[in-house]
């Protein structure tokens, strides 16, 4: 077995947000659509903030580090 050592300053991080209360859910669908899904996000759905949050982690990081993934859910998503 062969390994390179060879370094790059490129680091992928996959973020995946839980249900987030974002206006983009005030357009689209009819009435009864958009009251029921902004129903679930006012029950059980994050800030935006929170998603941002753990973005500015994965970026924080030291040049040595690199977070594969973020999964983010509200604590009364299941």
């Amino acid at each position: 077995m062969t390994f390179s050592s060879t370094t790059s300053d490129i680091r992928v991080t996959v973020v995946s947000p839980g249900l987030t209360k974002t206006e983009l859910t005030h357009s689209g669908g009819n009435d009864e659509q958009q009251g029921a899904v902004r129903s679930a996000l006012d029950a059980v759905g994050i800030d935006a903030s929170a998603i941002a949050r753990a973005i500015g982690y994965a970026i924080a990081q030291p040049d040595d580090v690199n977070v594969n993934e973020v999964i983010v859910q509200g604590t009364a998503q299941r």
